[in-house]
Order: C-alpha cells, then structure tokens, then sequence
C-alpha cells in the first residue's frame, strides 16, 4: 500500500499523514525535511536536486509520503510509488 497526501500548506496533511503512520504502523515521509531547513528556510532547487537519490530512496521506503502542492520544486517519479 502506498498513499501520497498532496495539499495546501496548513491543510492538515502532516496531521493526516502521522495519523495513517501510526494507523497502519508503517514509515512517513514528510518531504518538508527536503523542501526546507530546519529553520524553515526553503532550499534552493540546487539543493533539493542534490538530495534527490535519498528522496527517491525513502520514498520506496515509506508507505505514506506527505507533500506541499508545489511538489513540481523538486523532480519525483510517480511510478515508484507504485
């Protein structure tokens, strides 16, 4: 199973996301870790670009992915949630 929680920022989609993660015992990934800085600053496309295999990585890993709209930022795959 896989699921991809796509919304507006403030929407309710990390709440939704830990709730299925805990629901289903499964991983989450929240790609504001890779969207943002610990301070909440948004990283460069360079840099996000530059973390991709790791993205790309957990998100085989994760049965729950959790995301901003503007997922378009960084390049993902649709087929590998499959």
């Amino acid at each position: 199973m896989k699921i991809a929680i796509i919304g507006y920022s403030g929407s309710g989609k990390s709440t939704l996301a830990n709730f299925l993660g805990q629901h289903y015992n499964c991983e989450v990934l929240h790609l504001d870790k890779i969207h943002f800085t610990s301070n909440w600053q948004e990283r460069t496309v360079d840099e996000m670009t530059a973390k991709l295999d790791a993205v790309i990585e957990a998100m085989e890993e994760a049965e729950v992915v959790e995301a901003d709209k503007e997922l378009h930022k960084i390049a993902w795959d649709m087929d590998r949630m499959q």
